[in-house]
């Protein structure tokens, strides 16, 4: 077996085992009963494990590979991206993704310190603080991706 079909399939199997690995959490936190002051961290982790299904899910299509290289940003996508008619939505889906990976990540940290530090915060107000920061973000680095987009389709 030639080393790019090898990585092709290890990529394929590991997106798949992410997605079932995230699945396997998103279905215990809910199962399980939690004490109202942690009801919190269901929605951080919900929201985290959603996302992560859906990223893992279109990996399952596409193997992608970030390169800068002299301030120029390269993106290669290898798999069934080639073969879907849908080509473009499914990198800006994955590319999305990708950033949304990692615009989540304050939420948590905020939800925590929120917990631990201001536990008179009612859950509502605690859940507010937290993903406004993120949505924010998210918003001012929709600009970047809309930018990636244009440079990828050439216009």
């Amino acid at each position: 077996m030639r080393w790019v079909t090898f990585c092709r399939v290890f990529f394929i199997f590991e997106a798949a085992f992410a997605a079932v690995l995230n699945l396997y959490v998103l279905v215990t936190v809910w199962r399980r009963r939690i004490d109202s002051n942690a009801s919190t961290y269901r929605i951080g982790i919900t929201v985290v494990c959603l996302s992560a299904i859906v990223q893992s899910l279109l990996q399952c299509f596409t193997v992608t590979i970030h390169q800068i290289h002299d301030n120029v940003y390269t993106l290669v996508q290898l798999g069934a991206v080639g073969w879907i008619r849908a080509r473009e939505a499914c990198i800006l889906a994955t590319q999305t993704l990708t950033f949304l990976m990692w615009e989540w990540i304050p939420a948590a940290c905020i939800l925590q310190y929120l917990a631990l530090c201001r536990s008179h915060y009612s859950a509502a107000r605690r859940l507010f603080i937290a993903y406004t920061y993120c949505l924010v973000i998210i918003c001012v680095s929709s600009v970047s991706i809309s930018a990636i987009m244009t440079a990828i389709s050439g216009k």
